[in-house]
């Protein structure tokens, strides 16, 4: 299932420990204090358990998804709402934004997909450019989340938004994979630039032809910029000059 959600295309690199020591006891403490069930990390007072860095909000998260695969919702839950507050509270909203990128993770690993997408628009309607390295994420695990729920349209839009942040950012295997699990919703609404690109990365050339057979002589002008706009803003800038150039012969 994440393999499908979530993508791996890392833009930030990992904070680094300043006082490697001080942290980890810093970090060990929270965690500790997370494994009360009575404790709320969002009304807590962290800071009484050390300096916060960057390094810590990062190592809260992964512990919370490690706590996640191990069965411990609870733990998991408590663990990521302090690594976004330790984020929030010192001020490193890139760091809040990789987050939340993990804290939808794992409410999507416990099938909490309502709660997941309100933490993944939070990410991509965010004004602040701190957002921008998780927006990728952000949308392509949306995407994945409506197409389970059958919102086609909703699916297909966030799929678009992802591949126009990531561009060349994911490897031709990540973007085939991913492509290959929503070719059959362009299908369903009869979206033929966008089998087209799906068919030209999946290694099926034929099938991308088709948006070339789809034009007709009776087409309005309108019809035909439509469909080459659309395979443009799919990058297929060479599908969309042989889609034109068909139509002007026939026109």
């Amino acid at each position: 299932m994440s393999n499908i959600y979530r993508m791996e295309v890392r833009s930030v690199p990992s904070p680094e420990p300043e006082d490697y020591d001080s942290e980890l006891s810093t970090l060990q403490l929270i965690i500790d204090a997370c494994s009360n069930a009575r404790f709320n990390p969002v009304d807590a007072d962290l800071e009484q358990f050390g300096k916060l860095t960057s390094w810590i909000s990062f190592r809260l998260s992964l512990v919370s998804l490690s706590a996640g695969q191990d069965g411990d919702g609870g733990l998991a839950t408590r663990l990521s709402l302090a690594s976004v507050e330790v984020a929030l509270r010192i001020g490193d909203l890139q760091q809040y934004f990789g987050n939340l990128l993990d804290q939808s993770q794992l409410l999507i690993n416990y099938g909490c997909l309502d709660e997941a997408i309100e933490v993944l628009l939070r990410v991509v309607n965010s004004l602040s450019p701190a957002a921008d390295h998780a927006r990728p994420n952000a949308h392509i695990s949306l995407a994945g989340i409506y197409r389970m729920q059958k919102r086609v349209h909703d699916a297909l839009y966030h799929l678009e938004r992802g591949l126009r942040y990531i561009h060349f950012s994911f490897t031709p295997g990540q973007r085939a994979l991913l492509l290959e699990q929503f070719m059959p919703l362009y299908g369903q609404v009869r979206d033929v630039a966008g089998l087209a690109h799906c068919a030209r990365h999946m290694g099926k050339p034929d099938i991308a032809k088709l948006a070339i057979e789809q034009v007709s002589p009776e087409w309005s002008r309108d019809e035909a910029i439509f469909l080459t706009s659309r395979l443009r803003a799919l990058d297929e800038h060479d599908l969309a000059d042989a889609v034109l150039a068909a139509w002007k012969g026939q026109a």
